[in-house]
């Protein structure tokens, strides 16, 4: 046989070939998709009471993610961090546009957001027909779920100027910007439902985080109307006529909660992972891509770090430019925050409530009574926790001013710090002149774009966008 036959068999032997996986290709071709994985959960698992614990972890790990996508942006709107990367959203942000729409932080934030809300709402709904039933082996899941999905409304209302409660296949129409306290109101019922069930097992570390969670809530409450009167947008930037809460409920709450804390100084953290929450903005963005820093309010940046996107450290420490106001020295509190979030790397734990948050709640009330021994007392209590030295007198500065300040160092980067700019009158020099945070009080953000683009019940465009 020549080598020439041999070719011609052989390509011939090749065709033939082809041609035969082919045809069996397209044989199968029908049924190509029609696979079996064997890790699919479907509907019907859910049914099962035994799924009770795996949806309790569910609504908790929608939850750090959500509150991790959402500090990332709200901290950037505020001062608490300054925009360094190349991101042109989180410019956005960081010059004062909070309230647009089509930026992909926010957007993000909202879609994680309502995904842990509705996660929440669907594990309630089972875990307490399986509770009812008497088929719910641990009850401890259902006053879990109760205080997950609590945390998610309370952030809605922090953070959002108006939501909406839509199922998977079913659009709902937005809750309104000016009935957006009834989130708070969800999350009070939650957690009075959620105290009734740690307290019939004997829970103490729930009761704990329930109770804290609780007088947090009712706090916001307070501070949502006071940020949203009737008339929303008049006299900005100026602070509040009135601006401190005093809600007897929060305050008798924050005291039942300190009373459980004890003398620790007790935080309630939540901690993202590689494992079981699958998103991590806030460490990423601050300590990996480095879209932003701390912001110069705070730390001083490092100039010699390309781009100036990291936070100066001497001596193993941050180098803090906000002065205590007793000592008028670096404050302690902030630089043990901000030495912990710089050097935390991706994973960074978020403070849901703690302590310090309950004093300063008790502390505010007492200074709009004009009660001055206990805002004193409160004040100072802080300061012990955080190992703030010596402690204030009382007299100078005022109490105030020593409020605003414990607040800002001590809720640091807790979603809480915008709030207080809007309602104190501060402004972030970061903002331009033109952006609705700088020229109008109370703006968050609003429903975004992909809620927009998929419910038809969205039909009008944020009223803070307009302004």
């Amino acid at each position: 046989m020549t080598a020439q036959n041999t070719q011609r068999r052989t390509r011939t032997g090749r065709r033939k070939l082809a041609l035969a996986l082919g045809t069996l290709a397209l044989a199968a071709g029908c049924n190509v998709l029609n696979v079996d994985n064997p890790n699919n959960v479907s509907e019907d698992s859910l049914a099962d009471p035994s799924a009770a614990t795996p949806l309790a972890n569910g609504v908790a790990a929608a939850t750090v993610r959500g509150l991790n996508s959402v500090l990332d942006p709200y901290s950037t709107v505020s001062d608490e961090l300054d925009f360094v990367g190349s991101q042109d959203g989180f410019f956005q942000l960081d010059v004062g546009n909070v309230s647009t729409p089509v930026i992909q932080f926010t957007d993000q934030a909202f879609n994680r957001i309502a995904e842990a809300r509705w996660t929440a709402d669907q594990a309630l709904a089972r875990l307490v027909a399986w509770d009812k039933d008497g088929r719910l082996s641990s009850r401890a899941d259902l006053a879990n779920t109760y205080l997950y999905g609590a945390i998610v409304y309370t952030t809605i209302g922090d953070v959002f100027d108006d939501f909406t409660l839509s199922d998977r296949m079913t659009s709902a129409a937005p809750i309104g910007e000016t009935n957006m306290k009834s989130v708070y109101d969800t999350a009070v019922a939650y957690l009075d439902r959620g105290l009734a069930v740690a307290t019939a097992i004997n829970n103490s570390g729930l009761r704990t985080q329930i109770l804290a969670m609780r007088a947090r809530a009712k706090f916001s409450r307070a501070l949502w109307a006071k940020l949203n009167p009737p008339a929303k947008y008049a006299g900005a930037p100026a602070p509040i006529a009135s601006p401190l809460v005093n809600d007897a409920e929060a305050s008798a709450d924050a005291t039942a909660a300190l009373a459980l804390m004890g003398s620790a100084d007790y935080a309630f953290t939540i901690t993202p992972s590689s494992q079981n929450t699958a998103g991590n903005n806030l460490g990423n963005d601050l300590n990996t891509r480095r879209e932003m820093r701390i912001g110069q309010a705070y730390a001083q940046p490092d100039p010699a770090a390309q781009g100036q996107n990291r936070t100066l450290v001497q001596g193993g420490q941050p180098v803090i430019v906000l002065n205590d106001p007793v000592t008028n020295a670096p404050d302690v509190a902030l630089r043990a925050r901000v030495n912990a979030l710089i050097t935390g790397g991706q994973f960074l734990p978020m403070t849901v409530v703690s302590a310090r948050e309950m004093q300063l709640i008790l502390a505010e009330a007492a200074l709009a009574a004009g009660n001055q021994a206990e805002v004193v007392a409160r004040i100072n209590a802080v300061r012990a926790l955080a190992g703030e030295t010596p402690a204030w007198n009382g007299t100078s500065p005022d109490g105030l001013t020593m409020l605003r300040f414990e607040r800002r160092v001590n809720l640091f980067l807790q979603g809480r710090r915008l709030q207080d700019m809007y309602r104190f009158g501060e402004r972030d020099p970061r903002w331009q002149t033109s952006s609705v945070a700088y020229t109008t009080r109370g703006c968050f953000f609003p429903i975004t774009t992909t809620e927009r683009l998929s419910n038809a019940k969205v039909t009008t465009q944020p009223v803070c966008n307009g302004l």
